[in-house]
C-alpha cells in the first residue's frame, strides 16, 4: 500500500480540524447566545422582585419561573456550558497542533500558508496557527476569544452573585462563590498539547 505524501496527510490533518472547527463554532455561538440570554434576565431583574421572593419572566418565552430557582440553578448551568465550551476548543486545538506539526515539514513557507487559508473561518482555529495573519489581526484573534471565553463567563456569574446580594442568602451567595471559583478553575487546568497560544491563554491571570 502506497504511503500518502506529506501533503495529502497534511489536507487530511486540515480536513479534521476543520470539521472539529465546524462543531465547536456551534457550542461556542449556542454559549454566546446562552450567555447574552442570561445577561439581560440578570439586568432586568430588581430588587423589589428579590425581596417579595416573585417570578422572573424569560424573554420571549414569556414564561415565569421563580427567582430563587433561577439564580440557585442558572451559575450551574453556566458552568457546565462553559466546560463543555472548554472541552470542545481543547479537543480542536489537538487537531489544529498536529495540523501545524505536519505542516512545519513543508516547504516552502509559501505553501504553508495556502494551507492555512484554507482553516476553517473560526476566529479560534486561526488565533491559533493562523500565522499567515498580520500581527494586528492575531491580536485580535486573541482578544475576541480571551473575551469572549475567559472573561464572559466569569463576568457572567459575578453580575448574578452581585445582582442576588440585596436577598441576602448567605447559602446561595456561597454557591454563587463555589460557581466562580469552579469555572476559574476549569479555565486553568484545560489546556491544549504542547507549546501553543491557547496553553498560554488559558494560563493568564
Amino acid at each position: 500500500m502506497e504511503r500518502p505524501t506529506l501533503e495529502e496527510r497534511c489536507e487530511r490533518l486540515l480536513q479534521n480540524a476543520n470539521e472539529a472547527a465546524r462543531h465547536a463554532l456551534r457550542v461556542y455561538l449556542v454559549f454566546l447566545l446562552i450567555c447574552a440570554y442570561v445577561f439581560i434576565i440578570i439586568g432586568s431583574t430588581t430588587d423589589e422582585q428579590l425581596l417579595r421572593v416573585s417570578r422572573v419572566s424569560l424573554p420571549l418565552l414569556d414564561v415565569g419561573i421563580p427567582i430563587l430557582a433561577f439564580y440557585i440553578l442558572t451559575p450551574w448551568i453556566v458552568v457546565l456550558l462553559h466546560f463543555n465550551l472548554l472541552l470542545q476548543l481543547y479537543l480542536l486545538a489537538s487537531k489544529l497542533h498536529l495540523f501545524d506539526s505536519a505542516l512545519g515539514s513543508i516547504t516552502p513557507a509559501t505553501k504553508q500558508d495556502e494551507f492555512r487559508e484554507h482553516l476553517f473561518p473560526f476566529i479560534f482555529s486561526h488565533m491559533l496557527v493562523g500565522y499567515h495573519h498580520g500581527r494586528l489581526a492575531h491580536w485580535l484573534l486573541k482578544l475576541a476569544i480571551y473575551v469572549t471565553v475567559v472573561l464572559l463567563p466569569l463576568a457572567l456569574l459575578a453580575a448574578a452573585q452581585t445582582r442576588f446580594l440585596p436577598y441576602h442568602s448567605e447559602p446561595i451567595t456561597w454557591l454563587h462563590r463555589a460557581a466562580v471559583g469552579l469555572s476559574e478553575s476549569l479555565r486553568r487546568k484545560i489546556s491544549t498539547p504542547g507549546r501553543t497560544r491557547f496553553r498560554s491563554l488559558c494560563e493568564q491571570t
